[in-house]
């Protein structure tokens, strides 16, 4: 899964944000930033939006899983609170990205609150959602309904449990309205 992530990274020339909702311990996190590391010292930014309540002392576990694969802190802006109360802010600051990875709660509607992020997405950008099979049916059922009211996003593979599509053109309708959310 993770190298078909790298490979549909590696078939674009990114520079801006990068958004990863739900780190567990950074190891995905980790893989990207040491992909672009290798093809340039000059990295996009990097958000992490996770509660850090998953497992004791996760904060403390990603910063020295960044910290072995000589990663700095410092490229990645973290949000110690769930993706649904960062949403306002990040809204109101006109957020752009490049790469959204989603891999938090698979609760239906945390998904679906999740995929609000796509707003932000540009065109050319690319969505990975991990997770997405029938074992998860929030994950499963809010992906299905996702591209098939945004058919503007087009699958670029989907691995094992990773899904990735890549937007392809601005959506018609805001993504996730507030009538899908509630």
């Amino acid at each position: 899964e993770t190298d078909s992530l790298i490979e549909a990274l590696s078939r674009s020339e990114f520079t801006v944000t990068h958004l990863e909702i739900g780190t567990a311990a950074g190891g995905t996190l980790c893989k990207i930033v040491k992909h672009y590391l290798m093809r340039s010292p000059k990295v996009p930014k990097f958000l992490v939006i996770d509660s850090f309540k998953y497992f004791p002392d996760q904060f403390e576990l990603v910063k020295r899983n960044l910290k072995q694969n000589g990663i700095d802190e410092s490229l990645i802006s973290f949000h110690k609170a769930n993706s649904y109360d960062v949403f306002n802010e990040f809204d109101t600051n006109g957020l752009e990205l490049d790469f959204i990875l989603i891999d938090a709660n698979h609760k239906l509607k945390y998904v679906i609150a999740d995929l609000r992020f796509t707003r932000f997405l540009r065109s050319g950008g690319i969505l990975c959602v991990h997770d997405y099979s029938l074992k998860h049916r929030g994950v499963y059922i809010a992906c299905n309904h996702f591209m098939k009211k945004y058919e503007n996003y087009s699958l670029i593979s989907k691995v094992g449990s990773l899904l990735i599509l890549k937007k392809e053109r601005e959506s018609k309708s805001l993504e996730i309205s507030l009538f899908t959310l509630l």
